[in-house]
C-alpha cells in the first residue's frame, strides 16, 4: 500500500517539472550574444522635466499654506515656464539640486533651476524662497544665469552652503542675509584653487 501512495507525489512532481520546462523558449547560440549584449548596454532615459511650480507643489512635509506662499511668489517672476528644474545630466557630478529647510535662521526651499531658452553654458540659476510670517515667501535669486554645471550644494546644521568653479578657481559660500547690502545671497566667501 505504500507504494502507491508515493508514486503520486512523484508523479505530480514530475508532472509539474515537464510542464515548467516545457514553456521555456531555447534560444540560438547566435542570437544569445545578440540578447546578452542588448541586455548589458541600455540606453539611458531622459529624466523627465519638472517645472518650479510642480517641484514646490510635490515637496513633502511642507503645510499647504507655505507651498502656496512660494508659488505666489513664483508667479510674479516674468515668463517663468520658461524655467525648469535642474536634472542630474546637467552636470558633471550631479548633487543635491533641493532643498527645504532652515537657511541661516530663517526657513525656506533653494532651487537650482534652468532656462530653457539658453543654449550656452550661462543658463543655470539658484533661487532661494524664504518663509516669512503672514505666509508669504520671498523670491531671492542667489546666482543668476551662470554656468552652475561644477556647482555643489551641501547642508551643515542649518546652514546651507554653496561651492560654485568658475576660470578654475573655487568658492565656497554660505546662503544668508547680507547686512551689507540686505538681500540674501552668498555669504561668507572663501576662494580656493
Amino acid at each position: 500500500m505504500r507504494i502507491p501512495s508515493l508514486i503520486t507525489p512523484i508523479v505530480i512532481i514530475a508532472s509539474l517539472l515537464c510542464c515548467l520546462s516545457g514553456c521555456r523558449t531555447r534560444v540560438p547560440p547566435e542570437r544569445r550574444s545578440q540578447n546578452t549584449q542588448t541586455a548589458s548596454s541600455p540606453l539611458p532615459l531622459p529624466e523627465a522635466e519638472l517645472s518650479v511650480s510642480d517641484l514646490i507643489k510635490q515637496w513633502p512635509f511642507v503645510e499647504q499654506e507655505k507651498r502656496v506662499a512660494m508659488l505666489r511668489a513664483w508667479s510674479h517672476v516674468p515668463n517663468n515656464v520658461r524655467y525648469r528644474v535642474a536634472q542630474k545630466s546637467d552636470f558633471e557630478n550631479p548633487f543635491m539640486t533641493s532643498d527645504y529647510g532652515e537657511l541661516a535662521g530663517a526657513y525656506g526651499l533653494a532651487i537650482l533651476i534652468v532656462d530653457k531658452t539658453v543654449t550656452g553654458s550661462t543658463r543655470m540659476s539658484l533661487i532661494v524662497f524664504i518663509d516669512r510670517p503672514g505666509n508669504r515667501s520671498d523670491l531671492y535669486w542667489i546666482y543668476r544665469d551662470m554656468d552652475l554645471s561644477k556647482y555643489r550644494m551641501s547642508r551643515s546644521s542649518g546652514d546651507v552652503f554653496v561651492e560654485v568653479q568658475e576660470n578654475g578657481t573655487r568658492s565656497v559660500c554660505e546662503i544668508g542675509w547680507d547686512k551689507a547690502r540686505r538681500p540674501w545671497g552668498p555669504t561668507g566667501r572663501r576662494t580656493a584653487r
